[in-house]
């Protein structure tokens, strides 16, 4: 199970279907769902690049 966000959703299906396909020997299924709440996820805050200031 992977939680993202909407907005890269689609990226993430399309990845996960381009790498694996159906031609594996090992077959699986990726489909969506939203996720309303949630216990125990926390998004980390974005750490700016120390270097680049």
């Amino acid at each position: 199970m992977m939680v993202v966000e909407k907005d890269i959703r689609d990226d993430v299906l399309h990845a996960i279907y381009k790498q694996m396909g159906m031609s594996k020997k090992a077959r699986g299924i990726a489909f969506a769902l939203p996720v309303s709440d949630a216990a125990g996820l926390v998004k980390e805050p974005e750490h700016k690049d120390e270097e680049s200031e």
